[in-house]
């Protein structure tokens, strides 16, 4: 790319960063950007009526002159500025009317793979929540052609999801809310450095650019619109989570949702958008890919004679109290005495593997085939 190209372009970017659509028609109106900086105010004042802001910006020098040392820096620390048209920027992202003009991208991974799966959720996941997140990233895992898994680097699900995609060796990518300058939450550096050396981070905000409310709502958007699906793992009934499914809905991308009991307030959001049809149920790890036929490798049948020695003493426990006929929650603490918490961490886990099923009013039955 020319480097007065790049100029412009990161000016650009920056001056109409709340405004990716307008950004976007002004590019598409010019056979090169510089173009743009070289209008006079009248005829910047005929494409943009209503810009007054917009105008004064790109009439004033100090413009260029910020992006030349905002280039001098993404070049110091490696960050790759990534225009709307360059090959290496995410083509589905680019196919979303609201994409923005550049991306700042610091680490290696391919941002155009076969598949590309986001995943969200709340902050305040649950361990049922976590434990179905991890379980389907490591189902999608087993395919011979490798999913990139997209998520915001936020606690609770995001987390899970970069951590089980590193865990399973999928390449993960973040995105930012803020300026590629700094990581937020603050706490998730040494993760967001995980994830650099296993895919890389992503912004559109320019440096300097902390993490306002606004733009964890925008960053949203990008997470949406570079994937194939995105999965909503657990979500309360209102969330960045189900902003982020609202946004790939209208991109015309497949939704995925976990669904949760009656009584979990942290699986509202879920229930509500697959009882809308907005989201594919969720019902296995592999209900994914069922819909969007990524076909998995698949393992060869486990041994009965080694299949339980795979399992902790508290599973080995919680296999030997069920029997054939459903058991409830507190039967099984009763004959267990194992910690609830611990035991319902294992309950899902066991489920998830297929070992148990759970009917209505949480009642759990061993299995036939154990």
């Amino acid at each position: 790319m020319e480097r007065d190209f790049l100029l412009y372009a990161c000016a650009l970017n920056r001056i109409l960063a709340y405004n990716c659509r307008l950004s976007r028609q002004l590019v598409d109106s010019f056979e090169h950007i510089g173009d743009i900086f070289s209008l006079s105010e009248g005829q910047l004042r005929e494409l943009m009526p209503r810009g007054e802001n917009y105008i004064r910006e790109i009439l004033n020098p100090n413009s260029l002159e910020w992006a030349f040392k905002e280039i001098a820096w993404a070049r110091q620390y490696a960050v790759q500025l990534l225009y709307l048209y360059d090959d290496k920027y995410p083509y589905r992202l680019r196919e979303c009317p609201d994409a923005p003009l550049m991306l700042y991208y610091i680490g290696n991974a391919n941002l155009n793979m076969q598949k590309v799966l986001s995943i969200v959720g709340t902050r305040r996941a649950s361990p049922y929540g976590k434990e179905s997140c991890r379980k389907i990233v490591e189902q999608i895992s087993l395919n011979e052609e490798k999913t990139l898994i997209v998520s915001g680097l936020a606690f609770g699900i995001d987390a899970v999801a970069h951590k089980s995609a590193i865990e399973f060796g999928l390449p993960t990518i973040a995105v930012l809310p803020t300026g590629a300058d700094s990581i937020y939450p603050s706490m998730h550096r040494g993760l967001a450095m995980q994830i650099i050396d296993n895919g890389g981070l992503i912004t559109d905000f320019p440096t300097l650019t902390g993490a306002q409310k606004a733009n964890f709502v925008r960053r949203n958007r990008i997470i949406a619109g570079m994937a194939d699906a995105t999965l909503l793992a657990e979500s309360f009934a209102h969330g960045g989570g189900l902003i982020t499914t609202a946004h790939a809905s209208s991109y015309s991308r497949e939704v995925f949702a976990v669904p949760g009991r009656l009584t979990d307030s942290s699986f509202a959001g879920c229930n509500k958008i697959i009882a809308s049809n907005v989201a594919n149920i969720v019902t296995a790890p592999e209900s994914i890919e069922r819909v969007m036929c990524w076909s998995p490798v698949h393992k060869a049948p486990r041994q009965a004679s080694l299949f339980k020695d795979e399992y902790n003493q508290e599973k080995k426990a919680i296999i030997k109290a069920l029997g054939r006929s459903p058991m409830n929650i507190e039967e099984i603490l009763t004959i267990t005495n194992i910690p609830v918490s611990e035991l319902n961490v294992n309950l899902v886990e066991l489920e998830m593997d297929g070992v148990i099923s759970v009917s209505g009013g949480n009642n759990y039955t061993l299995l036939d085939f154990m």
